[in-house]
C-alpha cells in the first residue's frame, strides 16, 4: 500500500467541493420545490424524518402510570337510535370523561335525536368536536348551543407529525380536541408550537370495536379516558408516520389519541436546526465522494480490489450513520429530514457536473492565457 499525501490532499479538496456544489444544488432543488409544480412542495413542507425510519423498528410503551386512553368505534352503530344506546351503556360504564370525534346532524325523528341528546348529555366530563371550513364556515353537533366544551378537530396537514395546542380563528382561540383532554386528564400541555414532532411509537394503536351481538365488558372503561369515533370512515383517514401499522394512513380519531399520549409521556421529537441537517449532508456526501477518489490513487492494486475496499468502506460507513441516527435521534428524540438524502444522488451528479465545468473553465482560461502569451512574445 503505498499513501500519497499530496493526492490525498488534492482528493479531499475535489471531495469538499463536490459535495459544497451537491448541497448548494440540493438547496436550489428545495428553491425549485416550492413551487406549485408536482405539488412537490408537500415532500418539503411534510418532510420525511429519521424518526420515521426508526418507527419500523421501535415499539415501546413508556406512558406514566394513570388512566388509560381507549378509542372506542362506533361504526357499527349505524343510527342515532343504535348509537343512543352505546352511550347509555357507555355512562354507566362511569368513565372519567369522554370525547365525541364525531359531528352530529338532526335526523328528521325529532324523539330519535331527543333520545340521543338524553344519551349524550349523561357522559362525564364531555368534550364535543367541531370544525371550521373556509368555505362553510364552523361545523358542529346540532345540539351544541355553546354550553357544552367544544374542542377544535381539524387536521389539514398532508402528514400529521406536528400539532398545535389551540388555533385561531377569526380572532377566537380555540382548544385543539387532543389539548382539551391531556389537560382535563391533568397534563402539562405545551405551547402552541411546540417545536416537536408526535411520537408515533410510544403507544400501541388498537381500539376496541363493539358488536351490537356480543356482550362487552363495560367495567373495564370504568375512570377511564374514551375517545369515541367511527374509524371505518374513509374520509376520516390521514397520513401518519405509522411504520409498523399496515397502512401508513390511519383514521383521524386515532391520530388524535397518538397526540394525547405524546402529551402525556412528553416524548415529543424535537426536529434538529436547519443548519446540522446541512452539515450532516455535507459530511455524508464528502466521505462518499472522497472514497471514490482516494482508493484508487493510495492503493496500488486490481481494479476488483479497488472496488471491494470502496463497498467495503461505504458499507461500514452506512452501517456507522445508522448506529449513529439510532443512538442521537432516537434515543434523544432528534429527529432531521431526510428528503435532501432522497435527493442527494441527483444533486451530487448535478455536483460533479459543476466540478468538471469549473476545472474545463479553468483550464479554457490557462490555454487563452497561454494564447495570448505567445502572441504577444511573436510580436
Amino acid at each position: 500500500m503505498k499513501l500519497n499525501i499530496s493526492n490525498i490532499g488534492k482528493h479531499a479538496l475535489r471531495a469538499t467541493a463536490i459535495a459544497a456544489a451537491t448541497v448548494a444544488a440540493l438547496l436550489l432543488l428545495g428553491r425549485c420545490l416550492n413551487t406549485d409544480w408536482l405539488e412537490a412542495e408537500k415532500l418539503v413542507a411534510e418532510q420525511i424524518q429519521f424518526s420515521d425510519l426508526f418507527f419500523s423498528w421501535h415499539k415501546h410503551n413508556n406512558l406514566p402510570e394513570g388512566r388509560n386512553v381507549y378509542v372506542l368505534d362506533i361504526s357499527n352503530f349505524q343510527n342515532h337510535k343504535e348509537q343512543a344506546v352505546f352511550f347509555e351503556q357507555l355512562a354507566e360504564a362511569k368513565p372519567y370523561m369522554v370525547a365525541l370525534d364525531i359531528i352530529y346532524v338532526q335526523e328528521t325523528d325529532s324523539a330519535v335525536d331527543r333520545h340521543l341528546v338524553e344519551a349524550i348529555s349523561k357522559l362525564p366530563n364531555l368534550v364535543l368536536e367541531k370544525e371550521y371550513r373556509l368555505k362553510t364556515g364552523y361545523q358542529r353537533s346540532f345540539f351544541a348551543d355553546g354550553s357544552q366544551l367544544e374542542a377544535l378537530s381539524n387536521l389539514s396537514s398532508f402528514i400529521i407529525r406536528d400539532w398545535k395546542s389551540f388555533d385561531i380563528i377569526d380572532g377566537d382561540t380555540i382548544p385543539t380536541l387532543a389539548a382539551v383532554i391531556a389537560q382535563k386528564m391533568g397534563a402539562d400541555i405545551p405551547k402552541n408550537n411546540c417545536g416537536g414532532l408526535i411520537d408515533y411509537s410510544i403507544c400501541d394503536t388498537n381500539y376496541l370495536e363493539i358488536d351490537k351481538t356480543t356482550s362487552f365488558n363495560w367495567g373495564m372503561l370504568e375512570n377511564e379516558v374514551v375517545i369515541v369515533g367511527d374509524l371505518k370512515d374513509l374520509r376520516d383517514t390521514r397520513n401518519v408516520p405509522f411504520a409498523y401499522h399496515p397502512s401508513m394512513r390511519t383514521s383521524g380519531v386515532m391520530v388524535h389519541k397518538q397526540i394525547v399520549q405524546t402529551i402525556i409521556a412528553q416524548n415529543w421529537i424535537r426536529p434538529i436546526s436547519a443548519v446540522w441537517n446541512w452539515i450532516i449532508i455535507f459530511i455524508i456526501l464528502w466521505i462518499f465522494v472522497f472514497t471514490d477518489s482516494v482508493i484508487p490513487t493510495t492503493i496500488h492494486q486490481s481494479k476488483a480490489i479497488q472496488n471491494t475496499l470502496i463497498n467495503l468502506i461505504k458499507t461500514f460507513t452506512l452501517l456507522l450513520l445508522i448506529f449513529i441516527a439510532y443512538i442521537v435521534f432516537w434515543k434523544a428524540h432528534y429527529s432531521i429530514n431526510v428528503w435532501g438524502a432522497i435527493l442527494a444522488p441527483i444533486a451530487l451528479w448535478m455536483g460533479n457536473i459543476l466540478i468538471e465545468f469549473a476545472q474545463a473553465c479553468v483550464i479554457g482560461v490557462k490555454r487563452m492565457i497561454q494564447l495570448i502569451s505567445k502572441i504577444k512574445i511573436k510580436k
